[in-house]
């Protein structure tokens, strides 16, 4: 279970993550698939959802330069290890 205070000051994070310079694709595997972070932030204005890369791993890379997309892709990777255990 996520705690709620952690999970709102990880969403707090997602503002400046939707700032940083997403990179160009850069080829690392073959046949590897792919796996992708995203955020989501919600715009009031069209009831919609914007999504907001933190990074891409797996036949191609792409990342986000921001240190909050890091932090955020982090934190998402160890939620996931838990899980997968």
């Amino acid at each position: 279970m996520i705690d709620k205070q952690e999970l709102s000051s990880k969403i707090a994070l997602l503002k400046n993550a939707s700032l940083g310079k997403i990179s160009e694709p850069i080829m690392e595997m073959a046949d590897a698939g792919s796996s992708t972070f995203y955020g989501l932030k919600y715009n009031e204005t069209s009831k919609s959802y914007h999504r907001i890369l933190l990074k891409q791993i797996g036949d191609l890379r792409i990342d986000n330069s921001s240190v909050e997309s890091i932090e955020l892709w982090n934190w998402l990777t160890t939620i996931q290890n838990k899980i997968s255990q």
